[in-house]
């Protein structure tokens, strides 16, 4: 039993420094111990760990497998049933994640730890009872296998198994994985058919500074994998102050995946070199963001990069991009004139990238909104790329009154919006009370529910539709073609 608690521990350690893999290779070298040994509920124990791991590199339906069997081992693992709901949720199987949450309520309230996981469950509660079915037989029916989550249309983009510490020494060699996953995090065999050299450089320049990595170039298999190591390097450091630094990884252009979205590090702050050895150190206080790393997105038309802090495990859906807003910003980029000098509004923003492209497009001022939980991430990505000037974020809860926005607005987007039937009224009745026959209504639209057509109808009563073609505005022919972008015009 030592051998298995020391693995555990070993892997609590390696988690706590941002190494998911090692942290995962720990505690699955103490559930191949524990097959051998009847104690249940530290064998659930160890699998809900393992089962975060997998949350951490967005990789759900391997945490799911993990954290069903802990609790099936344990029914009082709070940690693992937290971390079920997590996974059905970035899953977007958000009628089981519900169901599950009033499983774990009655669980939470009466352990003794209940101050500590009852706020979540009950933030749980209220964000999924917004974005689940009202048909509980049509949710049900909708397929959630493999092959719906994973398609060839979807954006790939790029991801970090292990997180990078705050601060990192000069000379000091850090072990980097990376795999490939669509926006779900789910990647399946045939996506890459030959080894992709990957591109490690410096999200923004710093003069003098520079990475070294081994191997030379990176390589990403077949299995959408990449492991290296890299350290940075700078030249005269003396008593100067060091810089903080990103590195963003990129694949390299030319192997037919060009539109893969590259991935980011949050700031990392550079050390002088050390003789000794060096491990990161915990943060003395936790992220109450979440943040896991960023999503870097490539605005041919501003010759720039707009950056987006990801925190999927914190926020579910909210947490990360989707391939709507892609499409939708480079429509936007392309049609500058409907932006400029305009007052935007951005509904159910989620990291914000939509209305952050509108501030960078000639805005003359933008608002983001979302859910009260969301605001503080919108608040961070907004900072992050210095457009606090023009951008603001505010709350908005559809369906409630939004005068605190000072409305009418004279443009309105959205992407992605259409998922949840409990939610179709209410944003028909924000989109009314924030615009006017004059607004411009920019929609982006990938089909998620087998009730959307309920919402169009709906839509349909006080707004005309009018489909803008993709061509000219998209120009992978193969990726996010089956995302519909729609210009909305009210009623007179």
């Amino acid at each position: 039993m030592d051998a298995i608690e020391a693995r555990n521990a070993a892997g609590n350690d390696k988690y706590k420094a941002g190494d998911y893999v090692g942290a995962r290779t720990e505690y699955s070298a103490a559930i191949d111990l524990l097959e051998e040994v009847d104690n249940a509920a530290l064998h659930s124990r160890v699998l809900a760990n393992r089962a975060q791991t997998y949350l951490q590199e967005r990789d759900c339906a391997m945490a799911l497998r993990d954290a069903a069997e802990a609790i099936a081992l344990d029914r009082t693992n709070l940690k693992a049933h937290l971390r079920k709901i997590v996974a059905l949720e970035n899953l977007e199987n958000f009628e089981a994640a519900l169901e599950h949450v009033y499983v774990l309520l009655p669980l939470a309230s009466s352990s003794p730890d209940h101050a500590t996981y009852m706020p979540s469950a009950l933030a749980a509660k209220n964000r999924l009872r917004k974005a689940c079915s009202t048909d509980r037989a049509a949710a049900k029916a909708q397929a959630y296998d493999v092959g719906k989550l994973v398609h060839a249309k979807q954006s790939l983009r790029l991801n970090f198994a292990i997180a990078f510490p705050r601060s990192l020494p000069l000379q000091h060699w850090f072990d980097v994985t990376v795999f490939l996953a669509n926006e779900f995090g789910l990647f399946q065999r045939g996506l890459v058919i030959t080894p992709l050299p990957l591109v490690c450089e410096l999200h923004t320049p710093v003069p003098g500074v520079a990475i070294e990595v081994d191997p030379s170039p990176a390589v990403l298999g077949l299995n959408g994998k990449a492991h290296f190591r890299l350290r940075f390097t700078a030249a005269d450091v003396g008593g100067k102050s060091l810089p903080l630094v990103a590195l963003r990884v990129s694949l390299t252009k030319g192997h037919g995946l060009n539109d893969v979205l590259p991935v980011v590090t949050l700031p990392v702050q550079l050390l002088p070199p050390t003789s000794t050895k060096w491990a990161p150190t915990e943060p003395s206080t936790p992220d109450p963001l979440g943040i896991q790393c960023c999503r870097s997105v490539y605005v041919d038309e501003i010759d720039s990069y707009i950056t987006l802090a990801e925190s999927p495990g914190h926020l579910g859906i909210a947490g990360k991009l989707w391939d709507s807003a892609l499409i939708l910003t480079t429509y936007l980029s392309r049609h500058q004139t409907v932006l400029s000098r305009k007052r935007v509004l951005e509904v159910g923003s989620g990291l914000g990238l939509v209305g952050m492209v509108c501030a960078r497009l000639g805005a003359a001022a933008v608002t983001l909104t979302d859910m009260d939980e969301v605001v503080p991430m919108l608040q961070y990505n907004l900072q992050l790329n210095a457009l606090e000037a023009i951008a603001s974020a505010a709350p908005l809860c559809w369906g409630t009154s939004s005068s605190h926005l000072s409305p009418p607005f004279e443009v309105v987007v959205m992407s992605d919006v259409v998922y949840d039937p409990a939610g179709y009224a209410p944003l028909v009745q924000t989109l009314l009370d924030v615009t006017t026959p004059s607004t411009t209504i920019l929609m982006a639209h990938r089909s998620r529910h087998p009730q959307e057509q309920d919402f169009f109808q709906l839509l349909r009563a006080s707004f005309d539709t009018e489909t803008i073609p993709l061509q000219g505005v998209w120009d992978h022919e193969s990726r996010m073609t089956d995302v519909q972008l729609l210009r909305l015009s009210r009623h007179a």
